[in-house]
């Protein structure tokens, strides 16, 4: 099963063809969608969109750039209200981001420490973005993480080096190196095999256009045990239409 586990299909740039972007999706072989909620607005809307679509899901958190609009009271109450939809399926997108600061970093920090509490009681796994931040991260997750449920850090700006320091942490990390525009037909084609004879396809869309990239996985187990399946993230886009 192929799901594309970070899509803000919410976006008001799609409200043209968001019926025609799902479908190109699914053309292209995704079945799932998980389209995650950023703040107060983006997150009522993911889950609208789950409701809407049956191959969206939806995820609800506040943004570290928004830490600073969290309003503890209503926020809280609203992410336990959100988490008991049957279509939502974890926290977030929650972390720190300390490369533009857009808000105070001990807020940050609180807000995202109240959201990691929040998904541990109601048994969700998180969605973590977490930029330029490692040292705090690490601490933070250390202490308030429930890796039972584990999750997605999403925008990891570490070094493989890192994950000797989150101990019995366990989540997977999705480096993600690139943006794919889904508002571009696209298909997926048989090319070949490689040496061991997995199969090679290429993506296309409706008017030529050709992209390559790669993506850098790790699952992180008990312990000082790490898993990796790691690659080289690069990308080529080219796009020659149709007369």
């Amino acid at each position: 099963m192929l799901i594309d586990s970070h899509a803000h299909i919410d976006d008001q740039k799609f409200n043209e063809d968001r019926e025609a972007v799902l479908e190109n999706a699914r053309a292209a072989g995704v079945e799932l969608i998980i389209n995650p909620g950023a703040d107060e607005a983006s997150s009522f809307r993911a889950v609208a969109m789950s409701e809407k679509y049956p191959m969206v899901y939806a995820t609800v958190g506040i943004h570290p750039h928004d830490a600073k609009d969290y309003d503890a009271h209503k926020h809280d109450a609203l992410l336990r209200e959100w988490a008991s939809k049957e279509k939502v399926v974890a926290i977030g997108e929650i972390g720190l981001d300390y490369h533009y600061d857009y808000s105070p970093r001990d807020v940050q920090q609180e807000v995202f420490i109240r959201q990691l509490i929040i998904a541990k009681a109601v048994a969700l796994p998180i969605v973590i973005h977490n930029r330029e931040s490692m040292e705090d991260m690490v601490r933070i997750l250390k202490e308030y993480f429930a890796s039972e449920y584990g999750g997605i850090m999403h925008s990891y700006s570490g070094s493989v080096d890192w994950t000797a320091h989150l101990g019995h942490w366990q989540a997977n990390i999705l480096v993600e190196g690139f943006y794919t525009d889904l508002r571009h037909v696209f298909v997926l084609e048989d090319i070949g095999k490689n040496d061991v004879g997995d199969v090679i396809k290429e993506r296309r869309n409706g008017n030529g256009a050709r992209v390559y990239g790669a993506n850098l996985d790790a699952k992180i187990a008990h312990g000082k045990e790490v898993q990796l399946q790691l690659g080289f993230t690069a990308q080529r886009s080219r796009y020659t239409r149709e007369e």
